[in-house]
Parts: C-alpha cells; structure tokens; sequence
C-alpha cells in the first residue's frame, strides 16, 4: 500500500499542511478542500504525475485528474486504492489558453485548488522533462518517485509465477518496442532460444516453439498487470513509451540491465533508472 504517513510525509510540509493532512486522515475536516489537477494528457505524462497525484491526495479531500476518454480506463485502474481520487473526462486537449484565461478563474472560483504544468501554465515552458512538471505545481521533485504507487494485480502475481518458473535458468528478458509513433525491431538482437524473449505487444515465437505459450501470457495485457514481470525480469529493453513512463518507477533492483531506445530529450539520463539502448 502507499505510505501515507505523517513521518513519511512531513518532510516536504510546511505546517499548514501538515495540519491539513491530519484532518484528513482523522476525518475531521469541517469544509471538503478539492484539487484540480491538468498535467499533459498523454498515457505516459500520467505515469510522470503519478506521485503528484497521489501527494495532493494526502492534502485535499478530494483530486480532480483531467483524463482523456482513451486512457480513463488505465487511470482508473492507477488509483483505484484511493477513493478520493476522480477523474474530469474529456475527447482531447482543452486549448492551453482557454485553460488559462476561462476554465481555471472558474474552477478556482468554485473552490478548488488548480495544478497545471507544461504548456497549461502562464509560462508554458517545459525544461529538465519530466521534472519541470513537478517545480509548475510547486512540490518537491523526489515527489515523484517518493510517491509512486500502482497496487499491483492479483491476475499479474499469478502469471509471473507461471512465467517465472517456465524460464530458462538464465531468466526472461521484456520488450517493448510499439509506441504511438514508433516501431524498434530491438529484439532482433538477441538469440531466441538461449533466452525467454516477452515482448507485451506480440509472440516472438512460431506455434511450434517451445516458448510460445508462456511468451503469450504477456501480450496485450493491463500496464498495472505487468509489475511483477517487469520487476522480475533479467532485463528491460523499451522505446519510450506508457509502458516506459510507467516502469521508471518501478523497483527494479534486480534487473541486470535496463535501456531506453529513443529517449526524448535524453529523460533517461537525467531520471538515471535506464541506460540509452543502441541498435
């Protein structure tokens, strides 16, 4: 579960908030607080913000994320511990001055605290991505990492039992080679047969191979189903991507070897989780 303890969190408190937070663990709170949060809305900025999220949710009694209809499922699943968390569904971007000048004034007339980052901020600037998103809310940059949290599956324990012990001795290796704009042959590189080779998007092997059906557990399955697999694996190789975005925070202490191919303005070196992969 999330660490949502005083000691856990009061050392990025002023003690407003740290009073602020304790009403709302102790439920005495006379008048609801609300937050509204606009970060950029791809699946990937929501795994970015995810510590954003769930740091304002220690705060207020109720945080508003904007989500794209496309992705509420996925962000549904993201914080579905945490029933103070809802979501503002909508077809694609509001234009970043109608935020600004019109949807903002009005929310915060309605009581609610606004966080926005990016291009949805006065100065619309983005600098040091994804970190800068943090400094455009005003919290902590470790928040991100600090508070990260995606309760992991039960379907997801199970297969990486499963996948675990149909494994070679060396272990499996994950791909993820499909992003939105995107394709990497990266697999390619690497001997079939001598390694379990699980990309999540397709089967690397042919019917008749000896992998084959362990390898089509992983296709195609939820992002938070993937945590265990992920943080299990031998290694990691990935295009920047959701899935990416999402395994950054992860705990992958036991993984050998994690690259990033594509990286957009060379985040991965600057988070300091994934090398930067070479084909």
């Amino acid at each position: 579960m999330p660490i949502y303890s005083l000691e856990h969190i009061q050392k990025y408190l002023n003690e407003e908030q740290k009073q602020r937070f304790l009403w709302k663990q102790n439920r005495q709170r006379k008048e609801e607080t609300k937050a509204f949060v606009y970060s950029h809305l791809g699946l990937g900025d929501m795994f970015w913000m995810n510590g954003a999220v769930r740091y304002l949710s220690c705060l207020y009694d109720i945080v508003i994320v904007v989500c794209k209809k496309k992705y509420e499922k996925e962000a549904r699943a993201m914080y579905k511990d945490d029933k103070s968390i809802d979501f503002f569904i909508i077809e694609d971007d509001i234009h970043p001055s109608v935020f600004v000048l019109d949807l903002k004034p009005k929310l915060e007339k309605g009581g609610f605290r606004v966080y926005s980052c990016g291009y949805f901020t006065e100065r619309q600037k983005i600098y040091e991505f994804p970190l800068s998103f943090y400094d455009d809310f005003g919290i902590d940059r470790d928040i991100r990492q600090d508070f990260f949290y995606i309760e992991p599956t039960k379907e997801g324990e199970e297969r990486y039992e499963k996948i675990k012990s149909a494994s070679p001795q060396n272990g499996y290796i994950v791909f993820h080679q499909e992003a939105s704009h995107t394709t990497l042959n990266i697999s390619s590189i690497f001997d079939k047969d001598k390694y379990l080779l699980l990309d999540l998007n397709k089967n690397l092997y042919p019917e008749n191979h000896p992998f084959y059906t362990v390898a089509n557990l992983v296709v195609n399955k939820s992002l938070d189903s993937h945590i265990q697999l992920l943080e299990g694996a031998r290694e990691i190789h990935m295009i920047e991507s959701s899935v990416y975005c999402m395994t950054t925070h992860l705990n992958l202490s036991k993984v050998f070897v994690k690259k990033c191919y594509k990286p957009f303005q060379n985040s991965n070196l600057r988070l300091g989780v994934f090398e930067t992969g070479e084909l």
